[in-house]
């Protein structure tokens, strides 16, 4: 979707619906038993929640809706965001500098 708003609203759903499927086929339905359903239910699970908490709007509305305002949360994650951009600026020159260190030699 090309508005933020809808993919958010889109991966929430299908996190709450792969919890419902987890808890009624794995709990209650028919999975009982370890089988190809009741990995396949863990891991719709497992991929809905990882997407669920890579998804930045997602978070900023699940994490900092406790923000008394809306200006507090955007700093904290504006401050979030460049920390994180730091980071791995770091790692790649790190990793460019030991890749470049090595070449020739074998």
């Amino acid at each position: 979707p090309s508005r933020p708003w809808i993919r958010t609203l889109v991966i929430a759903s299908l996190a709450c619906l792969w919890s419902i499927s987890l808890w009624y086929t794995t709990f209650n339905g028919p999975f009982h038993l370890t089988g190809n359903g009741y990995f396949a239910a863990w891991l719709g699970f497992g991929c809905s929640l990882r997407l669920l908490t890579t998804d930045h709007l997602a978070m900023r509305i699940i994490c900092f809706a406790p923000c008394s305002s809306r200006g507090e949360a955007w700093l904290v994650w504006r401050s979030e965001k460049e920390k994180a951009s730091a980071d791995e600026t770091a790692a790649l020159s790190k990793a460019w500098t030991s890749l470049r260190g090595t070449r020739g030699r074998a």
